[in-house]
């Protein structure tokens, strides 16, 4: 997957499905402990972490049962290549543990 250039950003979207609620407050809990470093928002229904040149926002998509969506937003290219590295090796860590196939990083 390559960064989509969105006006003035970089912007990376993808979904994903987790067997339980459990299994992605799981991966939030991860999320939030690999970027601990960085200015965090806790929403009603994800995460949003705010990195240098943009953010990530991981949340539960309304009606679809266990499916979450990622999106990353980033103003340079550089930069959201390393972080979708980053969020997608924690991704795949979760899903050795639920038996789900791993994700491709960049």
């Amino acid at each position: 997957m390559q960064p989509e250039l969105i006006k003035s950003h970089y912007q990376m979207v993808w979904s994903e499905n987790c067997e339980t609620i459990g299994d992605f407050n799981k991966l939030l809990n991860w999320i939030g402990g690999e970027f601990t470093l960085y200015l965090q928002q806790d929403e009603k229904s994800g995460l949003k972490v705010f990195f240098p040149n943009g953010w990530f926002f991981i949340n539960l998509i309304e009606g679809m049962g266990n499916e979450y969506e990622i999106i990353v937003k980033s103003k340079s290219k550089k930069t959201i290549v390393p972080i979708y590295n980053r969020i997608i090796s924690v991704v795949n860590h979760l899903n050795k543990f639920t038996g789900t196939l791993p994700v491709v990083a960049l």
